[in-house]
């Protein structure tokens, strides 16, 4: 229930997006994510970050990729 006392637990302004993982969040989510496959090489990836890339496509925060684009045209970005 939203209330004035659990209000803070709620406050993401001190996440890089609004869509990535508070750390609770993130240690109810973190043994769902099964190990790495033996005998490969080690994970160069931190999970974590996967999980906040895919919060962050199904929250629709960018819904416009059209935002994603440089603001520059390509021969400004590549003068010839």
């Amino acid at each position: 229930m939203w209330t004035i006392k659990n209000r803070p637990s709620y406050n993401r302004d001190k996440l890089r997006y609004p869509s990535d993982l508070t750390d609770a969040e993130w240690a109810h989510i973190r043994p769902l994510i099964p190990p790495a496959k033996r005998g490969g090489g080690k994970r160069r990836v931190d999970m974590r970050e996967v999980v906040n890339g895919v919060m962050s496509l199904l929250s629709g925060q960018y819904t416009n990729k059209f935002n994603w684009l440089p603001s520059m045209t390509c021969s400004e970005l590549y003068p010839s």
